[in-house]
């Protein structure tokens, strides 16, 4: 037993260290300076999931290579004038679904991508094969799984259907009718704004604040381009797991690792528009990641 539990160990060291790793390959690709990763990177590191989950028989470090590993892939995809023939990516990310159910994020994200540069019906239509192509070997992995499961045992088994009824909420209520439907839906955002409000909204104050004092300068291309990104990343994943039906901070947590490339972007803008201001800024950085650190490790 104890040789399952060392590399249980293993798994989380390796997956928050590539977490740590992309983290920094995308702010290289952004051009931010690496004294603003570095500082960043502590929230990936010192948080309670993190806390609770690292020394424990868990997958939670994916958590947070999920949102990472699609915005970098995103964004890199833009950055190659939509290239949308590297089909191979999709078969990966389909492949990464059969360890961590939240990279199956990726294919609506990339289609709400397609769709935004598409901006046109008539475009969309003309590149339809395209989009069956990155459905087909992204969801292909997990059928060929299911039809293994069901060769081999004669069932296949999804415990995050079956025990807590993940998206198939939505089937059970409708069955009982559309008041129980209604009733279930509303509960559920609510439950899930609860949880969104403590794990999310405080990462995006920040954000907000160093954007409203960035608003006077002139934006970067590749700002915008990240901004199109991060914001069809945080529809998508709140989109999912508000409709999940199972709530917790942690799963919420992903969220607030896109808005926090978002604040590292910021930083970065503000630092090359008023450089007479550095000093200040990497005190209050100081002083917000103390403070995070200490809340962390008091709850």
């Amino acid at each position: 037993m104890i040789a399952y539990y060392i590399a249980y160990l293993l798994l989380n060291f390796i997956l928050l260290l590539a977490s740590l790793l992309v983290f920094k390959k995308l702010l290289q690709a952004l051009q931010i300076q690496s004294r603003i990763g570095e500082a960043l990177s502590v929230i990936i590191v010192v948080n309670t999931i993190v806390k609770g989950f690292f020394y424990s028989a868990h997958e939670q470090m994916f958590l947070f290579l999920t949102p990472i590993l699609i915005i970098y892939v995103l964004y890199q995809l833009v950055l190659m004038k939509n290239n949308r023939k590297i089909y191979g990516i999709s078969l990966l990310f389909g492949l990464a679904c059969l360890m961590y159910g939240s990279f199956v994020l990726y294919l609506p994200a990339l289609f709400l991508l397609f769709l935004v540069e598409d901006k046109s019906v008539k475009n969309v239509i003309s590149n339809v094969s395209n989009y069956f192509v990155h459905a087909v070997l992204f969801l292909s992995p997990t059928i060929c799984w299911i039809v293994v499961c069901n060769k081999i045992s004669g069932h296949y088994y999804n415990h995050e259907v079956e025990q807590f009824r993940e998206l198939v909420w939505v089937i059970d209520t409708l069955k009982i009718g559309v008041l129980e439907f209604v009733k279930t839906f509303f509960y559920n955002i609510v439950y899930y704004l609860f949880f969104f409000v403590k794990a999310v909204v405080p990462f995006l104050i920040v954000f907000f604040v160093l954007f409203k004092k960035n608003k006077s300068f002139v934006l970067p291309e590749k700002y915008k381009q990240l901004n199109k990104v991060l914001v069809i990343c945080i529809i998508v994943f709140s989109a999912f797991f508000a409709l999940l039906g199972y709530y917790t901070y942690r799963l919420c947590f992903s969220s607030s690792i896109i808005v926090l490339v978002g604040i590292a972007a910021q930083l970065q803008l503000l630092i090359e528009n008023k450089p007479e201001n550095i000093s200040i800024y990497k005190r209050n950085l100081f002083v917000y990641l103390l403070v995070w650190c200490l809340i962390v490790f008091i709850f």
